[in-house]
């Protein structure tokens, strides 16, 4: 029940994540403004909006990136043009 998102990495950090799960929230995992998510297993249930998500927020920085490997999730991916999101 965490609302808005499991996990938000953003400014520059470095997330690595071995398993997570995330239950009733609007987002799974969102990375932005030039932070790296590393995600091993992301189990995600009752996510409304999407369970990856990678953007550039503010201008003063680049996009977001997201490398994962398992996902169990119903819910979609977005990235914008600045931004990746990519199954290792």
């Amino acid at each position: 029940n965490c609302a808005d998102k499991g996990i938000s990495s953003g400014e520059t950090a470095i997330v690595n994540i071995n398993t997570i799960y995330v239950n009733e929230s609007n987002y799974g995992i969102v990375s932005k403004d030039s932070s790296v998510a590393n995600i091993f297993e992301l189990y995600g249930k009752n996510i409304s909006e999407f369970c990856l998500s990678s953007y550039k927020k503010k201008q003063e920085f680049g996009g977001g990136k997201i490398n994962f490997k398992n996902i169990r999730c119903d819910n979609k991916f977005y990235n914008d043009e600045f931004s990746t999101i990519s199954k290792n």
